[in-house]
């Protein structure tokens, strides 16, 4: 496993188009994208509620409605591009794509989050708009990478 692709979602695209990703690989990616969507629904439907900060529910359902949107959204998006494309193997590339996205948007949100705590912008008590304002950034991020991404590797540029 080439580590550096984990890391790089240009990477992981160019060597998705060299066909270098192995099926072991994309076998990890696969099962990783099957516990992130069970993580997320368990959470959605109040199962396991991390209830870390107090959250309005008009901002708990817009915020759920704006990920699930997200994800089809990016889905749809990237099955267009990759039926522009070559049209080859959509959810090996889909899902290869989507572990190092996931990894540099997790940080890059990650790091945003501490900032904005340190910075009073979000409190950790209470969950407000700002929250929803980074949530809906990072979703934007990830749809715009996945099409940026799958579009290198589907039309091979």
């Amino acid at each position: 496993m080439n580590y550096m692709r984990i890391l790089s979602p240009k990477k992981m695209a160019e060597d998705l188009r060299a066909d270098k990703v192995g099926k072991r690989e994309f076998y990890v990616y696969s099962g990783v994208f099957v516990i992130a969507i069970v993580c997320g629904v368990l959470m959605m439907v109040g199962i396991w509620d991390l209830d870390i900060a107090y959250r309005p529910e008009y901002l708990e359902a817009s915020d759920e409605v704006l990920a699930i949107l997200a994800s089809l959204g990016s889905l749809l998006l990237a099955y267009h591009v990759n039926k522009k494309g070559d049209g080859k193997r959509f959810w090996y590339r889909y899902l290869s794509l989507g572990f190092p996205i996931g990894v540099v948007l997790g940080a890059v949100g990650f790091a945003v989050f501490i900032l904005a705590t340190m910075f009073g912008i979000v409190s950790i008590e209470y969950s407000g708009y700002a929250d929803s304002v980074i949530l809906a950034v990072l979703y934007g991020l990830s749809i715009f990478m996945t099409w940026k991404y799958m579009k290198m590797v589907a039309s091979g540029g």
